[in-house]
């Protein structure tokens, strides 16, 4: 004698249906949350100064001299492309302004890669985002990160392969 089957209540089916869905969606939340808030609270509060040229190799280099300065240096490179361009970001303005070599010379720079906030200017390869967010189009994304808090920024520069951003210093307070 064969047992009748049973088929379960609408209840049981219901609740099922409701696991099923929500267990994924639940997960996908709190991985989005884990990603995105600690952005939230990145708050970086020091200026920079960097250079970008437009070429494989600049015809001046750029460093923190010991007055705290500015300080140029010709190249040794003998197939020198281009003149760098000198920038200011402002993070409470969130965007870089062009400058002069006199007037980035107005200002005490600190050569440390890490602010005195403790943010590190950090630069991240890849033109694919998450889900339906994507990165910048070249797949160079700039931030001012510390650990997980991260802030994007947008770095001016000449939008070629051979343009990089040099980093010079932070400006002091």
């Amino acid at each position: 004698m064969t047992k009748p089957s049973t088929i379960p209540p609408k209840a049981n089916v219901k609740n099922d249906l409701i696991l099923l869905f929500s267990v994924p969606i639940l997960v996908i939340l709190a991985a989005i949350a884990l990603v995105y808030t600690p952005r939230l609270f990145a708050n970086p509060s020091y200026d920079f100064i960097y250079s970008s040229c437009a070429g494989y190799s600049c015809s001046t280099n750029f460093s923190v001299g010991s007055d705290q300065k500015i300080a140029e240096e010709p190249s040794n490179n003998t197939s020198v492309s281009a003149d760098p361009v000198l920038y200011y970001y402002d993070t409470s303005e969130g965007s870089s302004t062009n400058i002069t070599y006199t007037q980035a010379r107005e200002h005490s720079l600190l050569s440390s890669q890490t602010a005195p906030d403790d943010y590190k200017l950090t630069q991240e390869n890849g033109g694919s985002g998450f889900l339906f967010w994507s990165s910048n189009s070249d797949g160079t994304s700039w931030y001012l990160a510390d650990g997980l808090k991260k802030k994007h920024i947008d770095l001016r520069y000449n939008d070629d392969n051979y343009s990089p951003v040099n980093f010079i210093g932070w400006v002091q307070k």
